[in-house]
């Protein structure tokens, strides 16, 4: 049974008093008991050493008045004679003989006197005298013994038969001689009944007391656990609306209530710093989950969703469940669960790939879950198949120029160099194989140090007009020999900052695949445009126009509208140089775009910024800065 405090604080209350009563009752009837048995016992003593006095001068008024025993001589009225010794000669007795033989009647006349039992023993501890017969005496003994071997007196206090008894034991001194000792018992009736009236006093008290603290503890209770009522309420109201306001309590801060009060306010605004850091930790955690860009989610161990991030919703949309998101989703979880590095599973969903991570976390006190990490792995599945057409296509294009060289000088040691006309189409064909090598090899390099950030535009002003005009007239001298003219309309441009060299060299290659792809008579128009913030120009040819599904991966390395190396000649090329330019545009803060019409031609767009450059590009080597001369490098 459990019981309320007010309870507890009462039967503690009265549990105290009656203790506390006690206690002082027990020390008082305690004092009131030694100091009536100290009192007795002087009292006892000084009547013990009276009475062997008294004996002491009877046996010497003996020896005196009679040394020769002619007479019996009387003491209190009481002859001699009528002892044992009758007419004897005394003055041939020794006093502890004459102490012996009247050992009764000193008993005798000693308790008469004094009211109280009197026993003599001699020296060889031998009972002389008493005042019952049959009792046992062996408790006086070694109390007789101990006097008997110090010659001075003694008291012990004893209860026999539930009666409390001072025992006084005196020394009978004779000629020097200890011949026997005194015994004095002083019944204490006295001290019996003041203990005995102590007691019912202070149980009387007691009594008192206890009604009295419980009356006033109930009292005085509701008065003083007020505060406490106040602060309960406030704790309650708090755990329901955390905007209740503190109650008005009038305290002392140096009081029990002030120390509980101020306890709590210090307890307040630690756990609101706690919970301010909590919240913040949260927000933290929930910022660096959502800006991850990776799908988390959270599960618990029988598989219930307990979190997940904004990416789940935008890797997997439509899904309703993770069960569709994640094969054999029970047995993920049972898996990562078992094995505390986790697990990994790849995943295929609306034709993108999905690489899931699971590993066990401790999610208590709901027990433990599994935290799914999954990463869109599609641009690196892509990038690997990229990569795998790379080096198969690099390859390609290295074995077809190096199979026709090699061809040319097996049959020039077969047939020596006799033949002249032989002789000299072998050198011709295996220089042209030699520059298209080149040609493929310094496009790889570009496009290395591109896309490894290994090469520096070297940044000054650049005025498009006569960059472009450059541009149109050699590509113009290049398109002569088809019928092909390449022209420029200049415009009034603002100036620009870029690398001349590597805008040349892009503007070149588009300008290049244009006249490629141009038919004879054909022409392509150089224009540039001022706009808001950007320079835009534009490459127009009238070609073969490029098919819709294979106008997005012409900026792709290696990849080719038209693979058909008879009709492009020598002029044919590896499908890097479109890449490249958008490289270099885009390292310029700039854009390209291809817009075209199978049949009708094509349009390139690019856009360069003359406001707000990008200043990013990696710095120039030592020896390309001394190279640069004052030129700015970005």
């Amino acid at each position: 049974m459990k019981l309320r405090y007010s309870l507890k604080m009462t039967l503690a209350n009265i549990l105290i008093t009656i203790l506390t009563t006690a206690l002082v009752g027990f020390i008082v009837v305690q004092g009131v008991l030694t100091s009536q048995i100290t009192g007795a016992a002087d009292t006892v003593g000084k009547a013990a050493r009276e009475a062997a006095s008294m004996i002491t001068v009877f046996v010497n008024t003996v020896k005196v008045e009679n040394p020769e025993g002619l007479k019996t001589p009387s003491v209190y009225g009481v002859p001699y004679g009528a002892g044992s010794y009758g007419e004897q000669n005394l003055g041939k007795i020794t006093p502890g003989e004459i102490f012996r033989q009247n050992a009764g009647y000193y008993a005798r006349q000693i308790s008469s006197v004094y009211s109280m039992k009197t026993l003599i023993f001699d020296s060889q501890m031998n009972i002389l005298a008493s005042g019952e017969k049959d009792e046992d005496y062996s408790y006086y003994i070694p109390h007789v013994q101990k006097v008997i071997e110090e010659g001075r007196g003694a008291y012990v206090y004893s209860s026999p038969a539930g009666q409390d008894i001072i025992i006084y034991f005196s020394p009978i001194i004779l000629e020097g001689k200890c011949e026997g000792v005194l015994i004095l018992n002083y019944l204490l009736k006295s001290a019996e009944l003041a203990a005995s009236s102590l007691i019912r006093l202070f149980t009387f008290a007691a009594l008192a007391a206890v009604v009295c603290s419980a009356g006033l503890y109930l009292l005085l209770h509701h008065w003083a656990v007020k505060p406490l009522r106040m602060l309960a309420a406030y704790f309650r109201e708090i755990s329901e609306d955390e905007n209740a306001e503190f109650p008005k309590i009038t305290y002392n801060k140096k009081d029990t209530v002030g120390r509980l009060v101020g306890g709590y306010e210090m307890m307040q605004r630690a756990m609101d710093e706690k919970i301010s850091e909590l919240n913040y930790e949260k927000e933290k955690l929930s910022a660096i989950i959502g800006s991850m860009q990776d799908a988390v989610i959270a599960v618990e161990e029988g598989g219930k969703i307990v979190g997940m991030n904004d990416k789940v919703a935008l890797f997997f949309k439509g899904a309703e469940a993770i069960s569709e998101i994640i094969p054999d989703y029970d047995e993920v979880i049972r898996l990562a669960l078992a094995d505390p590095t986790g697990v990994s599973c790849e995943i295929e969903y609306n034709s993108k790939n999905f690489l899931a991570n699971a590993v066990r976390i401790n999610s208590s006190p709901r027990g433990e879950g599994v935290l799914f990490v999954i990463s869109d792995v599609t641009a690196i599945k892509k990038a690997n198949s990229e990569q795998n057409r790379f080096f198969s296509s690099i390859s390609h294009e290295l074995r077809t120029p190096l199979t026709t060289v090699i061809g040319y000088i097996n049959m020039l040691i077969r047939r020596g160099t006799a033949d002249s006309k032989l002789t000299e189409k072998a050198l011709m064909a295996m220089d042209g194989e030699a520059h298209r090598l080149l040609r493929l090899v310094n496009d790889l390099v570009t496009m290395g140090k591109i896309k490894k950030y290994e090469f520096a535009l070297v940044m000054s002003d650049i005025n498009l007009n006569v960059l472009l005009s450059e541009v149109a007239s050699q590509m113009d001298m290049t398109g002569t020999q088809n019928n092909i003219a390449v022209t420029y309309e200049s415009v009034e441009l603002p100036i620009i900052k870029g690398d001349r060299d590597r805008l040349k060299q892009a503007f070149l290659n588009v300008t290049d695949n244009a006249v490629k792809y141009s038919h004879p008579g054909d022409a392509v128009r150089l224009r540039a445009i001022k706009m808001e913030g950007f320079v835009e120009v534009t490459v127009r040819d009238y070609g073969e126009g490029i098919p819709a599904d294979k106008l997005e991966r012409v900026f792709e390395a290696f990849y080719r509208v038209e693979d058909d190396r008879i009709r492009l000649g020598e002029r044919g090329g590896y499908g890097l140089g479109l890449s490249i330019v958008k490289d270099i545009i885009e390292g310029h803060g700039g854009s390209v775009e291809i817009e075209s019409v199978e049949g009708e031609g094509t349009l390139a767009v690019i856009r360069l910024p003359y406001k707000n450059p990008r200043q990013s590009e990696p710095a120039k080597t030592p020896q390309e800065d001394e190279e640069s001369g004052d030129s700015e490098q970005i």
